[in-house]
């Protein structure tokens, strides 16, 4: 871009030569001003068109990382039957996926290899594993009594084989004839690993139906959380 000539506005007219050549120095300095501010303007320009350029690509990453994460990542309400208690300030508001990651990859029962490492994970494995070894309590039922008495069988047969795992697990909340009751589970990973702590978990549904499903929707992390021992249903037990 060809250079402007600078303008000396009315420095012809100044007969004294001192004061026309104070006045043009002065020009001089105002077109040196203007040219650094122009430069300025021009680099803040790019600076900010960068700045947006970042900005929409951060945006899009934050959409897409969101997107990406297992469903139960992104599950933050409480579940049925009472808001978690005790924990953080406030509590984290998901177990990263690993409760509904454990449940798609379970095997055929709710048994788990002797010395695993708990986690969150081998909830999840635990709590479909027994949907799998148990499949005909999610066959449609005659009535809604039924079906609760066969939600019932489920949780405490999972309840069994988590203890048996090596958790801490019982019913929550602590109201037998509360709908929280045959819905939700108290577990907790034993020791001092960054998984150790008390998770409630909802696992099967909670919108009446006639026919029992399997769900891992992690309800709250929640230290101190008041639970009632419970032994749950063996294998080989009827409900």
């Amino acid at each position: 871009m060809a250079d402007v000539p600078r303008q000396y506005p009315h420095v012809s007219e100044i007969a004294d030569p001192k004061a026309a050549r104070s006045i043009r120095l002065l020009w001089d300095a105002v077109s040196a001003i203007q040219d650094r501010t122009t430069a300025v303007e021009s680099t803040t320009a790019d600076h900010t068109a960068t700045l947006a350029t970042v900005q929409s690509t951060l945006t899009a990453t934050t959409i897409l990382a969101a997107q990406a994460q297992p469903a139960a990542a992104k599950t933050t309400a409480a579940i049925a039957g009472g808001a978690p208690v005790g924990g953080d300030n406030p509590p984290p508001t998901s177990d990263n996926g690993q409760g509904a990651d454990g449940c798609t990859q379970a095997g055929v029962n709710g048994h788990i290899t002797p010395g695993t490492v708990l986690s969150p994970f081998v909830i999840g494995q635990v709590v479909c594993g027994v949907a799998n070894e148990f499949p005909t309590l999610f066959d449609p039922q005659p009535d809604q009594p039924t079906l609760d008495a066969t939600r019932t069988c489920y949780m405490n047969r999972v309840i069994w084989h988590l203890n048996l795992a090596g958790f801490q697990a019982s019913h929550y909340g602590s109201d037998p004839t509360s709908a929280g009751y045959i819905y939700n589970i108290l577990v907790t990973v034993p020791g001092n690993g960054p998984d150790a702590g008390q998770y409630a978990y909802r696992i099967s549904n909670y919108n009446p139906t006639l026919q029992l499903e399997k769900t891992m929707v992690f309800g709250g992390f929640t230290p101190g959380g008041a639970t009632t021992p419970d032994g749950g249903t063996a294998d080989g037990a009827s409900c």
